[in-house]
């Protein structure tokens, strides 16, 4: 199992208002009681959960459960301090339930920060 490499520098988040990691480490390291194995198992488990994301809204749409997906990326996200996924999947979440109008720009930003965050993580685990 790969080490995790906290002294990674700081990737910039193109959907953040300033520079973030995509994950909060030091949330994830106070989750787990600093126990790097878990952590690791932890990101990978979440990994996998992103991909799954489809990344193109126009067949996205069509996806059964689509808001219960979106609420489930939520909760997953705010486990593991991946803050700007779970701000950009409650968004769309609450769009797409209140109609508001705005899912093809919170869903294009959520696919962005989605393909991040992955990057992000291969690059913790070294892979």
């Amino acid at each position: 199992m790969a080490e995790l490499a906290f002294d990674h520098g700081t990737l910039v988040d193109p959907m953040a208002k300033s520079p973030r990691r995509a994950i909060d480490l030091a949330f994830l390291a106070r989750q787990t009681m600093g126990n790097k194995n878990l952590e690791s198992e932890i990101l990978q488990l979440y990994r996998t959960q992103l991909r799954k994301f489809e990344p193109d809204w126009a067949k996205a749409r069509l996806l059964p459960n689509l808001t219960i997906a979106l609420h489930s990326m939520r909760s997953a996200s705010l486990g593991v301090g991946a803050g700007a996924i779970a701000e950009l999947s409650g968004a769309a979440e609450i769009d797409l339930r209140e109609e508001r109008g705005q899912i093809d720009k919170i869903y294009d930003q959520l696919a962005q920060s989605v393909a991040y965050t992955l990057q992000f993580i291969d690059d913790i685990l070294g892979e």
